[in-house]
């Protein structure tokens, strides 16, 4: 008779559930592998022994970090009621290393993983880094702006120090030359590759929620948004496309570069929603596992 193991994979800080998480039942020993599976959306992830015992579960996902696991499956656990067969659920934790920061107040400390096409960690990868600003003194130094290089070590990572608001382009080799123009935030630290491939985080909406309008009323919505980089953009058309989720009920107008309109058609609820806007140079950057858009979507009430 099989017996069913529920594991549920969270994050150690944040109490969140780990998706994408690939696990490997081993038994005991931690010599063979039993079965092979990946986190849902909520953490989590079920197997099938055919025998109580002990069973050794490894857990993998990039960037973070699981402690060896041993999970014990008994006839009685003790907490399951009526049904012993359903309840061997184990709550398994991941830790993401804190990230690392520069210790002087105007520089940003970029740092992040590199991997091949295969999986592995790429190492020996070269970034040519170019300022993209004239000399200038800060705090009293001068600042020289001159091109320099820098690689990832055997386990694909790498970081630098870099002044905040300050803009480089950093052309990254084996890549057919590809060069990316970043900007640096103003904050302590920052992740790498969503540096060098930012897209749409998330929005803002700059109001009470739900939105209220009446039938044939248009109203101006303003939002502020956000990009993986930390930047904010003030032309919040350019990268976003909004929509409504009925638009029988409510439809975006025109507006312009800074802000948007909606338009109430027929009473009832919809919501407003923004999507990133894929552009014709490719960008933004395919993220996966895919993430939506924070702070969407907003309710809307037409009366």
């Amino acid at each position: 008779m099989a017996h069913p193991i529920n594991i549920t994979i969270c994050d150690l800080k944040t109490g969140s559930p780990l998706p994408e998480v690939a696990c490997r039942l081993f038994d005991e020993e931690g010599k063979t592998l039993l079965d092979t599976q990946q986190s849902d959306h909520r953490g989590v992830v079920e197997f099938l022994v055919l025998k109580y015992g002990k069973y050794e579960v490894r857990l993998f996902k990039y960037g973070m970090r699981f402690k060896r696991t041993v999970l014990r499956v008994e006839p009685n656990p003790g907490n399951c009621g009526l049904d012993p067969e359903r309840c061997h659920y184990f709550m398994v934790y991941g830790d993401m290393p804190e990230p690392m920061e520069a210790k002087d107040a105007r520089l940003c400390r970029a740092s992040g993983y590199f991997r091949r096409i295969d999986g592995m960690p790429l190492s020996g990868l070269v970034l040519n880094i170019t300022p993209e600003f004239r000399p200038f003194v800060l705090d009293g130094s001068a600042v020289i702006p001159e091109a320099f290089q820098i690689q990832t070590n055997g386990d694909g990572f790498l970081y630098l120090d870099l002044i905040r608001h300050a803009k480089y382009a950093v052309q990254i080799e084996g890549t057919f030359g590809i060069t990316r123009s970043i900007t640096i935030p103003d904050r302590t630290s920052v992740n790498l590759p969503e540096l060098l491939f930012p897209r749409l985080s998330r929005v803002e909406y700059q109001g009470e929620q739900p939105i209220r309008l009446r039938v044939g009323q248009t109203i101006d919505l303003r939002f502020r948004v956000f990009f993986t980089d930390g930047r904010e953009d003030t032309h919040i058309r350019q990268n976003v496309h909004w929509t409504t989720g009925d638009v029988a009920v409510a439809r975006i107008g025109v507006g312009s570069s800074e802000h948007i309109t909606l338009c109430g058609v027929t009473p009832g609820e919809t919501v407003v929603i923004a999507n990133r806007k894929r552009m014709a140079n490719g960008d933004p950057s395919v993220y996966y596992p895919d993430t939506p858009v924070h702070g969407s979507p907003i309710p809307v009430h037409v009366e």
